[in-house]
């Protein structure tokens, strides 16, 4: 994955690309040593060195599959989380990914005779199989190009036969996985993203692409021929076949509904009177030819064979449904993934809809920021989905997104005298403001008004004054974020600023992570210089700052690990003695023992310093997600630390508690 404001891939069954942002952290007001002899969480815990799941449930849900011999059990394909398993329909959740890892997964295929092994299709890594219900997975792609997996279909009466649809074409197994071969004769378009066996003739096949429309083997895909007369719109999402006549097919497309063919593709016409949406994400049919279509507006059922649609969406609160399924013994019983708010399950056809997302954290968190004052308050951003508030340390999170029209949040930041002054960075929307603790929110108009804000800063001494970093400029307020001045214009150009820290003793100095290396001001942002000397990564996506010896920073970089100046950014050298990944994204200290630092890396989740970050040890037991975009430590009692994830929701490591004694740490 890329630095930054990187891409965030929508599935690749539709060969295109959807923008997302990059996470950051927020700086914290610096608080005073203060010597603690006893820990006041004590009676609940006393530590345990191991990561604790928060929340918030849910996440973006690509692919479901449901055991055709065990239908209460179910797996889910989510964005950066892999596999999930529930083996209560829906009830709960647990994460299969020993082997597979945090991966997206767009598709998932269960053996029809041997429902413990599975087949599952990933972002750029091929296909991975599982022999043992999901509990260890195996990369199975001899023969297979270096591309996303968006579709895999398993022969019915010949499960070693496979086929796997992928951004460049179609490819086929017949040993169960082991060998893949192409089978493009004929594919003018090789973005398949749909797939479809005849179920009364396994030799017949039909391909769905991202511009092309519709392709036709008869001969298991040795020839391929297009189908699409009467088919106005090329970008197929979705087949589906009749069960009771496979000469029927229902095409689902990006933008012009559902096209039915009554004479096995040969022709095609449009059938959406009272689809009310259009963009038809994926098609479910049950034995009965009732036909359901998950949308960009929620689901739509037919029973009339795509005659009439009608909406079906009470209780289901996600717009976007990206798979739905169908229990193969109780087709009243239906599943649907959607983008951000996991999975919903109805057990009357679709009339209503519940969430069944318990234990499914496949959240991707782009921001977290601690209440400096009532620590058991935190905020969070997920991606596409807002603010989130909890009050209670995680137990529950509610969304408070009301007055906040751009849900790509990149940075939360808290007013440290009046916490309920909460500020918002936004992906191309600007900023937003809210002065009653996230319950509403309010746009700031002026001319940052339509960037993009990755990290706000707030004076510690003086909150009027607050410094914002974009995609291109560097901006300062002194009204409380109400109007702004672009700053840092004159030589040396700051630009694609990534993190800001101030300096808790003068805040005058001011530090600037971006792009293009490290700024400092010591004038309010009037003037800066560039300080990089011995930084050999100019990609700064985190600073830090001891709040006790100001001219001691530390610095995270995309790709060269931690940096440490010891004398306001003069010179820097690299300090990454055990830190085994150096695609670092986010870094704090410890407030009141600054020689304990914590580092979050793309790869290989959390790393720790207890020597000022002269050696790091890995800081993962129970966090199975590794790509870290953010980390807090609780300023009133630094042992608890709080680290955002992609895919993997938040997670909380309360450490043994620790005496902590006055002195000054180098």
């Amino acid at each position: 994955m890329a630095f930054g404001r990187d891409v965030l891939k929508q599935p690749k069954r539709r060969c295109e690309v959807e923008r997302r942002t990059v996470i950051r952290k927020i700086s914290l007001a610096f608080l005073s040593i203060i010597i603690l002899s006893f820990n006041p969480f004590s009676l609940v815990s006393a530590g345990s060195n191991e990561w604790t799941s928060l929340g918030p449930e849910g996440g973006r849900i690509f692919t479901l599959a449901i055991d055709p011999s065990t239908p209460t059990t179910v797996y889910a394909g989510t964005l950066y989380g892999g596999v999930y398993m529930s083996n209560d329909g829906g009830e709960s959740w647990q994460q299969k990914i020993n082997g597979l890892g945090q991966q997206i997964v767009y598709t998932i295929a269960i053996d029809p005779i041997s429902s413990q092994t599975l087949y599952v299709g990933t972002e750029e890594n091929g296909v991975f199989k599982s022999v043992d219900g999901g509990e260890s997975w195996n990369a199975i792609n001899e023969g297979l190009p270096e591309e996303s997996i968006n579709v895999i279909a398993i022969t019915p009466n010949a499960p070693a036969t496979l086929y796997a649809g992928t951004s460049d074409g179609l490819y086929k197994s017949t040993d169960a996985g082991e060998n893949w071969n192409a089978k493009n004769n004929g594919l003018t378009n090789t973005c398949i993203s749909a797939f479809a066996l005849d179920p009364d003739n396994s030799t017949t096949l039909y391909a769905g692409t991202y511009g092309g429309g519709v392709f036709k083997s008869s001969n298991s895909g040795d020839s391929w021929i297009g189908i699409n007369s009467g088919l106005t719109n090329l970008d197929v999402r979705a087949i589906v076949i009749d069960p009771q006549d496979s000469n029927i097919l229902y095409a689902g497309t990006e933008g012009a509904g559902i096209y039915k063919s009554l004479d096995g593709g040969t022709n095609w016409s449009a059938t959406n009177n009272g689809l009310n949406n259009e963009y038809i994400n994926t098609l479910a049919i049950d034995p009965s030819t009732t036909l359901y279509a998950g949308t960009r507006g929620g689901v739509f059922k037919s029973i009339d064979r795509g005659a009439n649609w009608s909406e079906v969406n009470e209780g289901l609160t996600a717009d976007v449904v990206y798979t739905l399924v169908i229990n193969p013994q109780v087709s009243s019983t239906i599943y649907a993934g959607t983008l951000n708010d996991g999975v919903f399950k109805s057990t009357d056809s679709g009339a209503h809809w519940n969430t069944t997302n318990h234990g499914m954290t496949n959240t991707s968190v782009m921001a977290l920021a601690i209440d400096p004052k009532t620590p058991s308050t935190l905020y969070t951003s997920l991606i596409g989905e807002g603010i989130y508030k909890t009050i209670d340390r995680g137990t529950s999170w509610n969304a408070i997104n009301n007055g906040l029209t751009a849900l790509y949040i990149n940075c939360i930041a808290i007013d440290p005298k009046t916490p309920n002054t909460l500020y918002a960075g936004t992906d191309s929307s600007g900023l937003y403001k809210s002065t009653d603790g996230g319950e509403n929110w309010r746009g700031i108009s002026g001319m940052i008004s339509d960037e993009t804000v990755f990290t706000i800063a707030i004076d510690p001494e003086n909150s009027s004054i607050l410094y914002a970093g974009t995609d291109v400029y560097m901006y300062k307020s002194t009204d409380f974020g109400e109007t702004w001045i672009r700053i840092g214009t004159a030589s040396p150009s700051i630009y694609n600023v990534r993190d800001i820290v101030i300096n808790p003793k003068t805040p005058s100095t001011i530090y600037a992570g971006s792009v293009s290396g490290i700024f400092k001001s010591e004038d309010g942002g009037e003037n800066w210089i560039a300080i990089n000397e011995g930084l050999l990564s100019d990609m700064i996506l985190a600073l830090a700052i001891n709040p006790y010896l100001t001219n001691t920073l530390y610095a995270a970089t995309y790709d060269g690990g931690v940096y440490k100046t010891t004398d306001g950014g003069n010179n820097w050298s690299a300090v990454n003695t055990g830190l085994t990944s150096l695609f670092t994204t986010t870094l704090v200290i410890d407030p009141k023992m600054p020689t304990i630092l914590y580092v979050g890396t793309q790869d290989q989740g959390v790393f720790k310093s207890t020597d000022s970050g002269k050696n790091w040890s890995e800081l993962n037991d129970g966090l199975p997600a590794y790509y870290i975009s953010s980390l807090e430590v609780n300023p009133h009692m630094p042992t608890l630390i709080y680290a955002g994830t992609y895919g993997g929701g938040v997670y909380s490591l309360q450490q043994p508690t620790k005496v902590y004694m006055p002195l000054i740490a180098r």
